[in-house]
């Protein structure tokens, strides 16, 4: 598979739709910029993601989005409920330790 490259933006609301959820809209960005060699620039039409707040300390992510990144539908599939939840809590790890120093 070739790389993929995404330009895109977030847009964060605090507190939407109810206290202590955080909406996110996502949306593609343009660039003049030449796809770098042997990669295929992924497009972001629109996208959303709220992440609400559970009362043990952990969270529920919901997220849709309309976006091309060139693969079957299997392979999406596997990717959003496997490795997109890996990432997140990569992230959410990272940035504790950053927090906690």
């Amino acid at each position: 598979m070739k790389p993929r490259e995404l330009l895109w933006r977030w847009k964060m609301v605090r507190d939407h739709p109810e206290p202590g959820a955080t909406t996110c809209v996502i949306y593609g960005e343009k660039s003049d910029l030449p796809v770098p060699p042997g990669m295929l620039r992924t497009e972001c039409r629109i996208g959303n993601a709220i992440v609400r707040p559970n009362d043990d300390g952990t969270c529920r992510l919901t997220m849709f989005a309309c976006m091309n990144f060139h693969f079957p539908s299997f392979v999406w599939n596997a990717m959003s409920s496997g490795w997109m939840i890996r990432n997140v809590i990569k992230m959410e790890t990272y940035y504790q330790k950053q927090c906690a120093q």
